[in-house]
């Protein structure tokens, strides 16, 4: 369903657009039962107002940038797609910037001379990055991941807290107690979360922690972390990926190594990042679901927020995931006695 104009609710309500406008800036000399009409109309017909008028009076550009690695591309042309099109029916406009990897300082040449507004960062950074906006008072809104040290508060993302307890308390229901978990060395907001709501869950159950030390977070650093690890020859029933590409490369190896996933060692990722493509992993991953398109929506409201008030207190706004159960997770192998 295309959004609603201030025009056209105004036509539905019997009132004039000026009526509208004066309901949502809480204009005293509006009858209280008429504002209350308006404003259940707008919760029911989903209308937004726009902030581009605010914007242009006070000499802004109506330019949002994005930062965003090449490298998830795929992985997250649906989010851009989802911040585009947030932004575009409040009448701003939007410009990609590309890094390969984590963003750095020489990435954002040419940025300033483009006047945006605000930006939405959607990949990682470093603290100079964050530095650079603060420093030029451009808004920063972080949706996917913020540096451990910086200086901007504004972070609108997946509740991984609450998303690693719903991977741990699904394989404690399966019966696994010896679960090891595979994380990158390099310490990131959201990687050291789980890696820590982990320890807490194994402690909760008297259970001791073990940590895979990954080189970074692609499907290789897995695979070779897991095959590090069946080398030690340690037993384990299960493993909890920090990410899902973590896991794909953890079951390669565990295949090559002739063992089966969920049969024998149980597998749950963390983001859902190839629901795309689920029907063709075998098995297909177990993960936990970060809600991509809800974080993107927020992202850009809370954005336009800030910029028609400038004064605003940066905070964040944790969207909770969900549990994906697929294939690669399964009931513990009962041991019995001789």
């Amino acid at each position: 369903m295309a959004e609603i104009t201030q025009k056209q609710l105004a036509q539905i309500l019997g009132v004039s657009p000026m009526t509208v406008n004066r309901a949502l800036r809480d204009d005293s000399s509006i009858d209280p039962k008429t504002r209350k009409r308006i404003l259940e109309a707008c919760e029911q017909y989903r209308y937004r107002k726009s902030h581009a008028g605010y914007s242009l009076r006070k000499g802004n550009s109506l330019l949002i940038g994005v930062l965003a690695a090449t490298n998830y591309s795929s992985l997250l042309a649906p989010i851009l797609e989802r911040i585009q099109s947030r932004l575009s029916s409040q009448g701003y406009n939007i410009t990609i910037v590309e890094t390969k990897g984590a963003a750095k300082l020489e990435d954002l040449e040419g940025l300033s001379a483009k006047r945006v507004d605000g930006m939405i960062i959607t990949c990682r950074c470093s603290s100079e990055v964050d530095l650079f906006f603060k420093e030029r008072n451009i808004p920063v809104v972080y949706n996917v991941e913020r540096p451990l040290d910086a200086v901007s508060l504004c972070f609108v993302g997946s509740d991984d807290d609450f998303g690693t307890r719903l991977a741990m308390e699904h394989l404690f229901a399966l019966g696994h107690r010896e679960i090891v978990h595979v994380a990158p060395k390099t310490p990131t907001i959201g990687g050291s979360s789980r890696k820590e709501i982990y320890r807490q869950e194994m402690e909760s159950r008297a259970q001791p922690s073990s940590i895979l030390q990954a080189e970074g977070w692609d499907a290789r650093d897995g695979y070779e972390a897991m095959l590090a690890f069946l080398d030690e020859g340690r037993s384990f029933s299960a493993l909890f990926a920090a990410g899902d590409s973590l896991a794909l490369g953890a079951m390669k190896a565990l295949r090559e190594r002739g063992m089966r996933v969920s049969e024998d060692i149980s597998v749950i990722g963390y983001g859902d990042l190839y629901s795309g493509i689920v029907d063709f992993i075998s098995p297909s991953l177990t993960t936990v679901a970060q809600p991509f398109a809800a974080i993107a929506e927020i992202a850009v409201d809370r954005m336009i927020e800030m910029i028609g008030s400038p004064n605003r207190l940066e905070d964040s706004l944790l969207v909770k995931p969900t549990l994906m159960i697929r294939e690669s997770t399964g009931p513990a192998e009962t041991k019995t006695g001789p």
